[in-house]
């Protein structure tokens, strides 16, 4: 998909990618206080 960004509107592929991966890290922390897991201890 980022390679049709690309092609269509300019920039990188790569570039489009980041903005991708932002985004998807914002949601994901969106939610994080929700999550119940429990920190894992060294052995």
């Amino acid at each position: 998909m980022a390679i049709h960004l690309e092609k269509a509107f300019g920039g990188s592929a790569r570039h489009w990618l980041q903005l991708q991966m932002n985004f998807d890290l914002w949601q994901g922390e969106q939610g994080a206080e929700d999550l119940d897991i429990p920190r894992l201890q060294p052995v």
